[in-house]
Formats: C-alpha cells, structure tokens, sequence
C-alpha cells in the first residue's frame, strides 16, 4: 500500500538523529527497513539488518526514493542442483 501523499515520506526518527549526529565518513547501523532514502543520505554509508546479517549500502542519487529494505535481502535465493549421472559398467 502506498502512503499518503500529504503525509510525506517516512523515516525513523533516530536514523536521523543519528544522521544529524555523525560525521559524513562514519558508517550508519539499521535496522529500519521501511525507511525511505533522503537525498541528505547521498554519499554516506549504511549497514541494513535484513533478520541476520548486515549489508552494505552506499547511497547514491539514484536510490532517492527508494527504501532500504530493497537492497538488504532477507530471502535466500533457491538454487537446484543437477544429479550426477551414474556411470553404468
């Protein structure tokens, strides 16, 4: 579901008082997924927790709008094996 227009965009009140906080070089820890990206995040570094380990996301002009959980996956991707053929004597 999409949020308000009127409501504005929605990010954790501490990532920005973190952000406010610390200098540009040091990186970010998170854990808000659902934050979307400000365009004051350009240039800056972010760890995203994704339930077991955390991910790097550098920020750049094109990930504005986006949100964080979009580049921290949280699913493993499936991947089938082939059987190895048997060899007949």
């Amino acid at each position: 579901m999409v949020r308000s227009f009127w409501k504005g965009p929605y990010v954790d009140p501490s990532l920005l008082n973190t952000l406010n906080r610390l200098k540009k070089t040091k990186t970010i820890y998170t854990q808000s997924r659902n934050s979307t990206i400000l365009y004051s995040f350009i240039d800056r570094s972010f760890f995203v927790y994704n339930g077991k380990t955390y991910y790097k996301v550098v920020v750049n002009k094109d990930h504005v709008g986006m949100k964080f959980g979009q580049f921290s996956y949280s699913k493993k991707r499936c991947v089938y094996r082939l059987k190895k053929k048997s060899k007949k004597k």
